[in-house]
């Protein structure tokens, strides 16, 4: 492609030099015009080899600066969306300087008043609105307010105050992400919590009401306890099962932990559940304040004896460590075996990384839906609305929901005759889904309509489709129009995870975009989570068409295992692309993005991705599952993803770094899903609804800056091979 666009920069400028020679006056006008395609061209491919070199600021500042003359060639509407992005990019710039006065003024004034709350709330955004600057955190002002939050965070926690107490220490965190300063208190905060949601639900839902209270919001509806039997949850949890999976990490993790700190993670998991006083009306036994202390101070001299070891005990230890907790447990505050079994293998998990956890027998479901990519419903997406009312996001296409007629909107008052009010989205969830050929009767509740509405679904296999285009034109979920800009042939797709048809459905979409002539795409990985490594393998393979693609390291660097690209599975290695990705995008989405910027296959606009490049297996245990990060992911270029403990450096920078206002942020993400929520008719027409933005809002409106570069990108590269193709004919 370079000597291609070499070849005809020579071409055009020997016709430009030809003409000033011999050719009459009459001839001028083409003569300039050949100079300017010539301009063009060169500045074409001066952008995207800047690109490719990672030189973000060149790149912008080319990117808005068109050469002289760029308007008299024919490279379509480029001029016009130039200078469309000069005018939101400057009207973006004015909104962050005035949003960062008016912050700056209202964290002053918050501070003056001692409204460490709220103050904290603008501290992140002042940050944000720096790009994380770090010599913020060193103004007085901020320095003042951090000391402030420790205080008040250490000061809520010892009242019990655990769910305001979280919250300072969470945004402590934010401000401080990248060193781990509040990891611990948020571990431990992060447990009482667990706690609350498992044993006592009721206590936990009225904290939130106060708490919502006290910012001034209503109050929640009183509690339902809808599915909330902690003990039925943990019905099939047993010693073996969990010793097994603290006798594994120790083994198999990647950082090869040792056994002294899994136990000790432990108990110290353990004693947060004595001092946790709202469970007490759930084990009796914790009122009594001798048998508490009788307790604690075992786990203490057990904390102790395992720290002083001169070696790791071994497997064998650990399981009669484990197994004399549970008779001390027994013999003082008497708590159910199954829920101290419970605290303790979360605890041990706790002192690895925040990936490997062991997956109790009520998240296993969850743990499939999302790496299966499917589930058994009735394929509603729901949500709790401003006033906590079950409310239906959008029915999914080709789903029971869909037939029934279910719409966005929709207020789910009952399932199955009992009612939703005060119920959480687990709770709504576990009740609608269920095995396929069951029903489930939802009672519904629609503005305009004069009275609730019964409607009887069977529930089947629900296929979550990941593969999204630009805009919906069709009543089915693969019915997409792939093109953001239908007049320069520049496609798009988003992947929102990689599950088992990830790759397929997106190699449908390529040659589906080719067929009607693809000159370029955007490859959208922002907020991905991630997914299935074989699927991320596979989708770089559409692009890729030999060498590695990942490989699995240990924490030495020593290669555990290869995946490499396929031949012939490639559908254009070619395509001119751009990869959108954030602070959102992270695992399989990395690889993807990775191994597509190592390999020169795309261009990454936007901000660092979130650095989760470690790998997990899971490993089934009867009703119980346990997932453990065994290796990492290389790239590659040899780049490790992930962020390790103590580095500076992790994810991927792209190419072109450009961020979003926080407005932005937010603005973009609601137009998205809203541009998306497309009723049809039953005759396959879309219903018209004049308060559905359109996806081009977010162009036209200067909303996603990081998608509109994408785009300028790909039509600067489009216009540099049509000039090139100009030039070599001539």
């Amino acid at each position: 492609m370079r000597l291609w666009n070499g070849l005809s920069r020579i071409a055009l400028g020997s016709a430009v030099a030809a003409c000033l020679i011999s050719c009459p006056a009459a001839l001028a006008d083409e003569v300039t015009t050949v100079a300017d395609a010539s301009a063009v061209l060169e500045w074409s491919n001066r952008v995207w080899e800047s690109a490719e070199h990672g030189e973000s600021d060149r790149v912008l500042e080319m990117l808005y600066n068109l050469p002289d003359g760029a308007t008299r060639v024919g490279i379509g509407d480029l001029p016009e969306s130039v200078a469309a992005a000069r005018v939101n990019l400057d009207k973006a710039e004015s909104t962050r300087t005035q949003r960062l006065a008016e912050v700056r003024a209202e964290l002053s004034d918050l501070i003056a008043e001692n409204n460490t709350k709220k103050a904290m709330a603008s501290a992140i955004e002042l940050q944000t609105l720096t790009n994380s600057d770090p010599s913020v955190l060193n103004e007085s002002d901020m320095k003042s307010l951090i000391a402030s939050a420790e205080r008040e965070a250490h000061r809520l926690e010892s009242a019990g105050k655990w769910l305001d107490a979280y919250g300072y220490f969470a945004s402590l965190n934010v401000l401080y992400e990248n060193q781990d300063r509040y990891t611990d208190d948020l571990k431990r905060l992060a447990q009482r919590w667990s706690m609350l949601r498992l044993y006592a639900p009721e206590k936990l839902h009225n904290l939130r009401s106060e708490q919502r209270v006290a910012d001034g919001l209503e109050a929640l509806p009183p509690y339902n306890a809808v599915g909330d039997d902690w003990q039925s949850k943990l019905e099939t949890v047993s010693l073996p099962a969990v010793a097994r999976c603290v006798t594994m990490a120790g083994v198999r993790h990647v950082e090869h932990s040792d056994f002294r700190d899994l136990l000790i993670g432990g108990y110290k998991a353990v004693q947060t559940m004595l001092s946790t006083a709202d469970i007490y009306d759930t084990f009796p036994g914790l009122r009594d304040a001798a048998a508490r202390e009788a307790f604690d101070s075992y786990l203490r001299e057990q904390t102790r004896r395992i720290g002083g070891l001169a070696v790791s005990p071994d497997p064998d230890m650990v399981y009669e460590s484990m197994r004399d907790l549970l008779k001390e447990n027994a013999r003082s505050v008497g708590v159910d075996p199954a829920a101290v079994l419970h605290e303790f293998g979360n605890g041990a998990m706790g002192v690895l990384d925040e990936y490997s956890s062991i997956e109790w027998p009520y998240e296993v479901d969850a743990l499939n839906r999302t790496t299966e990519g499917q589930f058994q419903g009735v394929g509603i997406q729901i949500t709790l609305d401003e006033a906590q009312q079950l409310k239906v996001v959008a029915p999914l296409p080709d789903t029971p929901a869909a037939r029934a007629r279910v719409r966005s909107g929709d207020i789910i008052s009952a399932i199955d005759g009992e009612t939703t009010l005060g119920i959480d989205l687990n709770q709504a969830v576990e009740k609608i889904t269920g095995p396929a050929g069951t029903d489930v009767v939802l009672t519904i509740e629609r503005q305009g309509e004069d009275a609730p509405m019964q409607v009887s679904l069977t529930r089947e296999r629900i296929v979550l489709h990941t593969i999204k285009g630009w805009e919906r034109n069709g009543p089915h979920d693969t019915d997409w129009d792939w093109f953001i800009d239908p007049q320069d042939k520049i496609g798009y797709v988003r992947i929102s995870g990689f599950s088992r048809d990830t790759s397929g459905e997106l190699r449908s979409a390529i040659l589906d975009m080719k067929r009607q002539g693809a000159k370029g795409v955007i490859l959208d990985l922002r907020y991905n989570p991630g997914g299935l490594l074989d699927e991320a393998v596979n989708v770089a393979n559409l692009f890729v068409d030999e060498g590695v693609i990942v490989q699995q390291v240990d924490n030495a660097h020593r290669v555990q295992e290869r995946r490499t690209a396929r031949r012939g599975a490639t559908v254009d290695s070619h395509i001119p692309m751009v990869v959108l990705i954030n602070g959102g995008s992270a695992s399989a989405s990395e690889i993807v993005a990775g191994a597509l910027q190592d390999y020169g296959k795309a261009i990454l606009v936007g901000e660092r991705s979130y650095g989760k490049g470690s790998v997990q297996n899971v490993y089934p245990l009867g009703r119980m599952a346990f997932k453990l990060t065994e290796q990492y992911y290389q790239l590659p270029g040899g780049r490790l993803i992930h962020r390790r403990p103590g580095t500076d450096t992790w994810g991927l920078e792209p190419d072109v770094k450009v961020s979003m206002l926080p407005s932005q942020i937010g603005d973009s993400l609601r137009v998205r899903e809203e541009a998306d929520i497309v009723e049809f008719g039953r005759d396959g027409r879309p219903v018209a609804d004049p308060e559905r933005p359109s996806a081009t809002k977010l162009l036209t409106d200067g909303i996603d800056p990081q998608l509109e570069t994408g785009v300028l990108l790909l039509k600067s590269r489009v216009a540099g091979a049509q000039l090139a193709a100009a030039g070599a004919a001539s």
